[in-house]
């Protein structure tokens, strides 16, 4: 992520935002660039407010239209209270709202966030995520995050990589990923008038590949097994209300990409909402 804001040289290879190397001090590809970190920096003695101005002012903005930005961004991600405060005084979750505000003071057309759900409580990451696809998609942003909350990017981001050990292993769509790694889904069948007998032998004839509960059965082998199960069920006079196929999540999908010792390791995940391809 340093690389990409050319706060660091990368120590083999190249790297190109918008088509230049960005380590050089280039204003045109530095202001097109906004960057909050995991751990957000801020200079204490100042207030949120005069925080978010001074960003503005290193960015040559006009006093006004830096005084509406902040304005609008304080609305926005819910700290519109505390601009007074110094970030010091504020909790983890209002810390982080502020550090992504503050990198987009500027309008950038690429937003890069490393890290920036952790330690916050389910409200703040559900404010963050909102407000992230709403600049997405009102502003034609595009939003590049590295994180571990597959969670997140999977309500997110429209193109993954994954990365182990600082190699890229994958990338693509959820649809190409899912393609190319995700295992055979499960099938949930929705059942009317299973019995517990009907029930019991279902268990005893086909064991640890199906799964009952409240008239749902989980089918866990392939479409073999799947054709067996229904015949059984009908035949034993049970009514098939709808079977649907229950696809990986992005979580198993990396994990079988990278696989299982590299997951539990040095791993990370890059997700983008891109509306602009060119970077």
């Amino acid at each position: 992520m340093f690389c990409l804001i050319g706060a660091l040289r990368p120590e083999s290879g190249a790297v190109e935002v918008f088509g230049k190397d960005p380590c050089w001090r280039d204003p045109e590809v530095k202001g097109r660039i906004g960057f909050a970190s995991e751990q957000p920096a801020f200079y204490n003695h100042l207030t949120v407010q005069q925080n978010l101005v001074f960003a503005g002012r290193l960015l040559s903005q006009r006093a006004q239209e830096t005084k509406t930005r902040v304005r609008e961004l304080s609305e926005s991600f819910g700290f519109e209270d505390y601009v007074g405060r110094k970030p010091w005084m504020l909790s983890h979750g209002y810390r982080q709202r502020v550090a992504i505000a503050e990198a987009l003071v500027g309008d950038p057309d690429l937003l890069i966030l490393d890290e920036p759900t952790t330690g916050l409580d389910p409200s703040s990451m559900i404010r963050i995520r909102d407000e992230l696809l709403k600049m997405n998609k009102d502003r034609g942003m595009t939003i590049l995050v590295s994180s571990h909350n597959l969670h997140l990017l999977e309500r997110t981001a429209d193109y993954y990589i994954f990365l182990a050990r600082g190699t890229v292993v994958a990338s693509g769509t959820l649809g190409e990923l899912s393609e190319k790694f995700g295992r055979e889904g499960s099938v949930v069948v929705e059942t009317e008038g299973l019995s517990p007998e009907v029930e019991a032998r279902l268990n005893g004839e086909f064991g640890a590949v199906v799964r009952c509960k409240d008239g749902i059965v989980t089918v866990t082998s392939g479409p073999g097994m799947l054709t067996k199960v229904l015949g059984f069920l009908v035949s034993n006079g049970v009514i098939v209300k709808n079977a649907e196929t229950q696809k990986d999540a992005l979580e198993g999908i990396y994990v079988n990409a990278v696989g299982e010792s590299n997951a539990e390791n040095d791993t990370a995940v890059t997700g983008a909402s891109e509306t602009k391809r060119e970077v």
